[in-house]
């Protein structure tokens, strides 16, 4: 109705095109754009429109555009050679494969602009396509003589160059040379969404050399600077997956914290290899992280029953499991059949895990009202040198409630052992002023 009353106002054209556009109504929209021809002498304001028309389109699966998008392409940079009309028409030259006519549109702007970083870079895109590398270098020396004065303004622009000699050297398969260009990235700036961007460049580069490591660690870096990062991490991983690389898959996705994704990839490779001891113990742990508590339960019991050499540790996650579940007679249990395995298994005697089974059961009893039961275990995991300071307090605090001058003694030698490996732990130091002065008090009391 606006363009009804006032068909002089250029901007209601606008109005009424993109209308067309947003519900998908392209053939009115060119209809339209037509009509205009007669009544608006602006040819590269109707251009822009076409192209405009042409590419909303295109991004729906309208081939027939494809063509018309590049007449109007050309129409508009003889009307307005600017550099977005230039760089458009350009680019898409450059992806209906005429890469000489995509040269020379470039070539004719460079010649006229010799100054303009962005000409360049796009001209070096359009190259890598035909793997025509060294014009690429070309292209990139004479950007970083147009660089070469280091300002906050040109921050940016140094940053993509660094990223793109990168790549170029990774597609030449020079992984060395392409981690000193994405290092070099990083020094250049310290805006973090850069930064995870030559992380996760130094990661597909450790991807295309098989170091698994190198790989984790970029990506883990990547995804801590910028957690958008995440998804482009999950592509690789799922890239992974497509050639049933199902473990490099869920290591990715465990990097970066994606544990419904890892948990997904872990039970593939549970599935191709139902013995894989690995990919349980990683599928119960995502699970567990994810919250499917009774999953992991059903995936835990099936490996226990197998009785597998790393029977303990399932044994592990199914107290956890259970503890998740507010079962906590089955998690006594649990940590019950724990320490008996590791007894029964000198490698496993009296290490980490066993002394750390040997404080969780204690501690599980007590929270029952059974300290007569944990205290041997507390005690057995304090003399051994337990790396868990709760196992102090707690074996301190049921020595204490028992009220005894000997029981206080012991309590307060077992801080003082305390100390000795978590020195000045706020818990220990209270307890063992504590038990000071109840040792004067039974001195006073005898």
């Amino acid at each position: 109705r606006a363009y009804e009353l006032d068909s002089s106002d250029v901007e209601r054209y606008g109005a009424i095109f993109d209308a067309f556009l947003e519900f998908g109504n392209h053939e009115e929209a060119y209809r339209f754009a037509m009509e205009l021809v007669p009544k608006v002498a602006d040819w590269a304001l109707l251009y822009k429109y076409g192209v405009r028309l042409c590419l909303y389109a295109i991004e729906r699966g309208l081939e027939v555009f494809k063509s018309r998008v590049l007449f109007f392409d050309e129409k508009l940079c003889e009307l307005e050679p600017e550099w977005p009309n230039v760089r458009g028409y350009a680019l898409r030259l450059a992806v209906a494969k005429r890469h000489e006519e995509c040269e020379e549109v470039l070539g004719r702007y460079i010649e006229a602009h010799p100054a303009e970083v962005e000409a360049y870079l796009t001209r070096a895109d359009c190259r890598c396509e035909v793997e025509a590398f060294e014009l690429v270098e070309q292209d990139y020396d004479i950007v970083g003589g147009l660089l070469q004065v280091e300002t906050p303004e040109n921050e940016a622009q140094r940053f993509d160059l660094s990223l793109r000699r990168g790549e170029l050297c990774r597609l030449k398969k020079d992984t060395e040379s392409a981690l000193s260009w994405f290092s070099k990235a990083l020094s250049v700036t310290e805006d973090s969404t850069l930064q995870a961007q030559a992380y996760f460049e130094r990661g597909r580069c450790y991807l295309s050399s098989g170091n698994v490591k190198g790989l984790l660690d970029e990506f883990k870096r990547a995804y801590e600077c910028d957690n958008t990062k995440q998804l482009n991490c999950l592509k690789i991983a799922e890239a992974q997956a497509s050639h049933d690389n199902f473990e490099l898959a869920m290591l990715v996705c465990g990097v970066v914290e994606a544990r419904k994704e890892a948990a997904e990839y872990a039970r593939k490779m549970l599935q191709e290899d139902a013995g894989n001891e690995r990919a349980a113990y990683r599928v119960i742990n995502y699970l567990i992280e994810i919250e499917q508590y009774e999953d992991a339960k059903q995936v835990a019991l099936q490996i226990v029953e197998k009785r597998t050499p790393m029977l303990w540790a399932f044994e592990w996650l199914l107290a956890t499991v259970y503890e998740r579940l507010g079962q906590p007679d089955d998690v006594i249990r649990q940590y019950e059949r724990v320490i008996s395995l590791c007894r029964n298994d000198a490698s496993l005697t009296l290490s980490d895990s066993h002394l750390s089974a040997l404080y969780r059961l204690g501690r599980d009893l007590v929270l029952k009202g059974r300290s007569a039961e944990a205290k041997p275990y507390l005690e057995e995991a304090v003399e051994h040198g337990v790396k868990e300071v709760d196992c102090f307090v707690l074996l301190c605090k049921v020595l204490v409630s028992e009220g005894t001058e000997q029981s206080n003694a012991e309590a307060n030698r077992v801080c003082g052992a305390g100390l000795v490996l978590f020195a000045d732990d706020e818990g220990l130091l209270a307890l063992r002023d504590a038990t000071r002065a109840n040792g004067r008090y039974h001195q006073e009391q005898h």
